[in-house]
């Protein structure tokens, strides 16, 4: 996941590790934007924190419920997402539930 500002200028730039610049919601939980990928997509995955939380660290085994958006790297529209549904995805924490 990358990471930007709410500034305009960072909707199109990439961050700081190559991947695409998203911009958080104005509020927790609300939808973000992701910018279309530039150039070859990395090889391994590649994260960037938008908002760390200050509760307890999860762990597998974990019941959690998750907020994603879907989005191709030669895209700058998201294929799928949780924000627009209303529904938060419900999850164990590495149990391999997600593909």
């Amino acid at each position: 996941m990358a990471c930007g500002s709410d500034d305009k200028a960072s909707d199109s730039a990439s961050s700081k590790n190559g991947v695409p610049a998203i911009t958080a919601g104005a509020k927790f939980g609300e939808k973000p934007t992701l910018s279309k990928g530039k150039g070859e997509p990395p090889k391994e995955l590649k994260t960037e924190v938008i908002s760390e939380g200050d509760g307890a660290k999860l762990k597998n085994g974990d019941a959690i419920q998750v907020n994603y958006l879907g989005q191709s790297w030669d895209s700058d529209k998201p294929f799928d997402n949780s924000f627009d549904r209303k529904q938060p995805f419900d999850l164990t924490l590495g149990a391999g539930m997600v593909i």
